[in-house]
């Protein structure tokens, strides 16, 4: 759809909704390195199948580095879902025109939206350092940087 967009009409493609287009694009390049990682990792899957466990073959296998890439691809995938569900919001548009409003006003404020959100992570990942250095010693949830991050996200949402 907005390949045809922007095919269509390029110049009112690049001026009305850049920045909802701009998500679109983000959103399929995601969408297109998670299936090129899923592809390798099928790929390396397919030498598994017939491998005995305790066999020098299972132990010569790099294990490692195929639940590397999984984790890499179930992270991409998972910021490649918010982004998927972030654009359903300019969808809300053409479904209602009641929500024009709530979508015009999310348009006009992902500028300073960027801003805050920028500012949040700086703020964000020093009380993760803290954290992680004062208590990583002796609290589990405090014991890696990203389970800093988590632990303190978790504590900030219960607070509300």
């Amino acid at each position: 759809m907005d390949l045809y967009a922007m095919v269509k009409n390029a110049k009112a493609y690049f001026t009305i909704d850049v920045n909802w287009h701009i998500l679109s694009w983000i959103n399929y390049g995601f969408f297109g390195v998670c299936f090129v990682l899923l592809l390798s990792i099928d790929h390396v899957s397919q030498d598994i199948r017939g491998m005995l466990p305790l066999t020098d073959e299972a132990d010569e296998f790099h294990w490692l580095h195929h639940m590397e890439l999984m984790q890499e691809y179930l992270s991409l995938r998972s910021v490649n879902c918010l982004l998927t569900w972030l654009r359903l919001i300019d969808y809300l548009e053409h479904l209602s025109p009641a929500s024009q409003q709530l979508t015009g006003t999310i348009s006009e404020s992902i500028g300073d939206l960027t801003v805050f959100v920028f500012i949040f992570l700086i703020v964000m990942l020093g009380f993760t350092q803290a954290f992680n250095l004062q208590f990583g010693v002796q609290i589990q949830d405090y014991s890696y940087i990203t389970l800093s991050f988590m632990a303190l996200f978790k504590v900030m949402l219960q607070s509300l």
